[in-house]
Parts: C-alpha cells; structure tokens; sequence
C-alpha cells in the first residue's frame, strides 16, 4: 500500500486553492487546508505534513511566522518543505523568506505545470543505480 504524502495549505484565494488542491491531489498528495496561520500550526502538529504553502504579508497569513514555530523542531525541520505564496512582487520578501529558510517562493498568479515542477522536485524518490549488464563481445563483433 503506497502512503500518501501530506500537504497543508494556508491562503484565502479561493482559484489559488483550487489549483493547489487539484495539482497536489493528482500529484499523490493528500492536502489540508488551514483557515489561518494559527490553525496551520495545530494542522501541522496533527498530520505531520511534508510540505506546507502559506500565504505571506495577510494579516491571517504569515508564512514566515509559521515557519520560525516549526524550524526548531527535529521531528519536522529534517522533512519538512516550506513554500511561501504572495501576490506581492516585491523583492524584500522573497529575499527575506529565502534568508529565513523558505524553501520556494511563488508569486501568484500560480503557473500549474511550473509548479508541479518546482514542488516534485523535493519529493523525487530515491532510486539505486541500476548496473548494465556486462556486454560480452565476441570476435564477430568487433
């Protein structure tokens, strides 16, 4: 039985949301959606989430502050990707979510596949390197 990877959404645009939901779902992900940045942190806690998107610069929405409550955190910092979401453009953020640790930053409107891109990226599986079989030559073939 494959195991689900979790996401946590926390952003208010309701198109936005639907492209997360629908990208992340057909990518194998299971996705919950918070209401605010204090219900992403009980959400976080309780589903144990591989990746978290959240909305930056709202008053209910600090992907920042979100990140600073759980990086400290062994059990979630060693797997754990955070990706920032905004509609500001403005350079400041994105370097300060970057110096913060932030894993991605998006500028919305989101692009569907240049997402599904950035984002399966992180979550590529591990595969051992296949070794060819030795190809014995004859004298024919030389």
């Amino acid at each position: 039985m494959l195991t689900r990877k979790m996401a946590v959404i926390a952003d208010d645009d309701k198109e936005t949301l639907r492209n997360l939901v629908s990208t992340l779902e057909d990518d194998g992900f299971e996705v919950a959606l918070a209401l605010d940045t204090n219900h992403a942190i009980q959400l976080i806690k309780k589903v144990n989430p591989v990746l978290v998107i959240s909305e930056i610069g709202k008053h209910n929405y600090d992907g920042l502050y979100l990140f600073e409550s759980f990086k400290k955190e062994v059990r979630l910092a060693n797997h754990l990707k955070m990706v920032i979401l905004t509609n500001n453009a403005d350079e400041k953020y994105e370097i300060l979510s970057f110096e913060s640790g932030i894993d991605d930053f998006l500028i919305k409107p989101l692009r569907k596949n240049a997402f599904r891109k950035r984002i399966t990226r992180y979550f590529k599986e591990e595969k051992a390197p296949q070794k060819s079989p030795k190809k014995q030559y004859q004298i024919r073939d030389l």
